[in-house]
């Protein structure tokens, strides 16, 4: 079975995979600090495309497509529409919290409490708030990259038609909308992934 995406926890003592597929589905791994042995924590497995490789799979996709239409003459990307990208991250959001719950039931939201139940009342509007500024985050992130980079365009060619906009054409191409299509969808696994590892980060 070979992992489709994979992507290391920012505080590095996870790794998740997503697999397509037969079996598929979404696994967590804890990482040894010192041997870097992996060692399974949880997987919500499934047969064929499971629906967690499917929404990234095609976030993926939609991100990336979404954001190459922006350099064809004329055309805007809907990514460069904070519409879109609110949509998108709306769903990414229920999506992930919807997986948690299948996987941990109503334990799930236990996470929000944090760890010292004299704290929890505090923590949980912390949690709450952390947790709601995540597809504001990821909304505004790639809604504020494609816009300034069609705003740039657009400025260099009202002073000239040919030279640097093609070059700023081509860094968007070569670097900008791969960068955002990879954050977008790696910040997507990151959160699946904690979804689905609740029971053991919290």
């Amino acid at each position: 079975m070979q992992p489709a995406f994979f992507v290391i926890h920012p505080d590095g003592r996870h790794l998740y995979t997503c697999n397509s597929g037969s079996p598929g589905g979404i696994s967590s791994y804890a990482i040894d600090p010192k041997t870097a042995h992996l060692t399974l924590v949880n997987r919500v497995p499934s047969g064929g495309d499971e629906p967690s490789y499917v929404c990234l799979d095609n976030t993926a996709r939609f991100i990336l497509v979404a954001n190459y239409i922006g350099l064809f003459p004329g055309m805007m990307a809907p990514t460069s529409n904070l519409n879109t990208t609110a949509a998108w991250a709306i769903v990414v959001f229920v999506f992930y919290e919807c997986v948690g719950v299948s996987r941990h039931g109503f334990k799930y939201f236990k996470r929000f409490l944090g760890p010292i139940p004299i704290m929890a009342p505090m923590m949980f509007i912390m949690e709450i708030i952390s947790e709601l500024a995540r597809p504001f985050s990821l909304a505004i992130r790639l809604f504020a990259n494609i816009m300034g980079g069609e705003m740039i365009i657009k400025l260099l060619f009202s002073f000239v038609a040919i030279g640097l906009p093609v070059v700023w054409m081509l860094w968007d191409s070569l670097i900008t909308i791969p960068i955002q299509t990879f954050i977008f969808s790696l910040l997507t696994m990151v959160y699946l992934g904690g979804a689905i590892a609740a029971d053991d980060e919290h």
